[in-house]
């Protein structure tokens, strides 16, 4: 069969010329991109600046999230805590709310604790000169005449006595009253049925106390307690 050698020739001439024309659209849109990159040099630099303002607003809102998050799980925990340690105070059980403060004591750091954390400590107070009261007491039965203990106990009953009348000065300013004149009338009732003082010598010497300013007036109170401990010592062994 015979081929027209000349239609060959043109067919590839025209695959030829078409290749060419392709790639000058190429270049052309290029540098058409590239010129319109260079002349809008502001546009690119806005498209990347929302870019990183978006990224930014959205790690911001995710961090404030979490802490809004976190705060209100704290808030709600603070509450939970301090309506449980109020219903305790209001029915006047001191032990169970002094327990439940002092195993919590590292959460409470707040002012909204502050009433819980005196009545607590002055209880812990009370109930720490008790037992080693007590331990002194049998000691002295067994035919220790010394009395070891009994004199500094008495100090630290002494001592929440001034406490609570040092919270009654100052007014109250946690809504204490109830919980720290309970406390008080507790301990002067352990000094008179315990130790065996007697009411108007105890409140002479918590006057005393409250009024002492300088070391020689608080070191006449302590002599003045020394002397009940004696006297209380002398009483137990009658």
């Amino acid at each position: 069969m015979y081929v027209d050698d000349e239609d060959d020739f043109d067919l590839e001439d025209e695959v030829e010329s078409e290749e060419p024309e392709e790639s000058k659209k190429k270049e052309k849109k290029k540098e058409n991109n590239k010129k319109d990159s260079d002349q809008n040099p502001k546009r690119n630099f806005l498209k990347k600046f929302i870019k990183i303002v978006v990224i930014i607003i959205c790690i911001f809102l995710g961090s404030w999230w979490a802490a809004y998050s976190k705060t209100r799980s704290a808030h709600k925990k603070d509450n939970m805590m301090a309506d449980e340690m109020e219903k305790m105070y209001a029915k006047g059980d001191y032990q169970a709310m002094t327990d439940y403060y002092f195993e919590r004591m590292t959460d409470l750091g707040d002012k909204k604790y502050a009433k819980y954390k005196r009545i607590a400590e002055l209880y812990d107070e009370y109930l720490t000169a008790d037992e080693y009261i007590r331990d002194a007491y049998n000691k002295v039965v067994e035919g220790d005449n010394t009395g070891s203990g009994y004199a500094w106990e008495m100090k630290q009953l002494f001592r929440v006595i001034l406490l609570c009348d040092m919270y009654r000065e100052e007014g109250y300013p946690y809504g204490e009253e109830q919980g720290v004149t309970d406390i008080r009338e507790k301990v002067v009732n352990y000094l008179q049925g315990v130790l065996l003082l007697d009411k108007i010598s105890i409140e002479q010497v918590a006057s005393m106390y409250l009024e002492a300013k300088d070391s020689d007036s608080i070191d006449k109170v302590m002599n003045l307690i020394d002397g009940f401990a004696a006297a209380s010592i002398s009483k137990v062994l009658e």
